[in-house]
């Protein structure tokens, strides 16, 4: 049986603890005078964007104006990623290497870029590890085994559960995912073959039972881990699935 960070919160009562200071990933009432014209977006994703903006090196208050200009340079920094072979060098699998990728891709926005959150988090009513558990839980799920497709997923369902960043941890994830397929077993996931409802319910239920997540993720697997085209599409993607839809990675070359 695997022990699971997810299960560890469930039975250990410390854990109630948390409770009192959390950061909701979310707000149930954003301003329509700013969220108005993003209808197109999913509310789930983006009710949180437009009833705060973070902290940020470019002086935005603007919640809206924020997302864009977060989706703009950190979509170009991803692309970046590709272009200069930045992961040829990193480890597949550490969380150094989940570090490195949060920090390329947002230092220029966030000082908190490859930091571990000082928050803790919640989103949709799911509780993401408390900090008094987030470094023992990044340990071990630095030594979890990553040698089979199966076990690459729970690693990564994993590190989701830990959410160790206060923002731009799914996007990251997905990177640092794919570099360990890549690396690992010689594929890499085709995420424009992959649904963003499926892929994000499949999430949801995945700290408790991972196999949805599999089945959907093994379906889009490619061996075209070095296509130019997969990687464009898989960014769009993943930026896509977290409401993010107003540039192209290609046109941010």
């Amino acid at each position: 049986m695997r022990i699971t960070l997810f299960s560890l919160l469930i039975l250990d009562k410390r854990s109630l603890l948390w409770y009192t200071e959390i950061i909701e990933l979310r707000s149930p009432n954003p301003p329509k005078s700013e969220c108005s014209h993003l209808s197109e977006w999913d509310e789930k994703q983006l009710f949180w964007r437009c009833a705060m903006a973070l902290d940020n090196k470019l002086g935005l208050t603007n919640s809206a104006d924020l997302a864009r200009e977060e989706e703009r340079i950190s979509k170009k920094k991803a692309v970046e990623l590709f272009e200069n072979g930045v992961l040829d060098s990193l480890p597949a699998g550490k969380f150094s290497t989940l570090q490195a990728i949060h920090k390329y891709l947002f230092e220029d926005i966030y000082d908190f870029a490859g930091k571990l959150r000082t928050v803790n988090l919640a989103k949709n009513n799911f509780r993401f590890a408390p900090l008094m558990y987030l470094e023992a839980a990044l340990a071990n799920i630095e030594k979890m085994p990553q040698s089979t497709f199966d076990e690459i997923i729970e690693k990564y369902v994993e590190m989701n559960i830990a959410h160790p960043f206060r923002e731009g941890n799914g996007r990251s994830t997905r990177i640092w995912l794919d570099h360990i397929l890549k690396v690992e077993i010689g594929m890499v996931v085709d995420w424009s073959k992959v649904d963003k409802e499926d892929y994000l319910l499949a999430m949801e239920r995945s700290p408790i039972k991972d196999v949805e997540i599999k089945v959907l993720l093994k379906s889009a697997l490619t061996d075209e881990i070095n296509s130019r085209e997969i990687y464009m599409n898989g960014i769009d993607h993943s930026y896509y699935y977290e409401g993010y839809t107003t540039f192209k990675s290609e046109d941010l070359r």
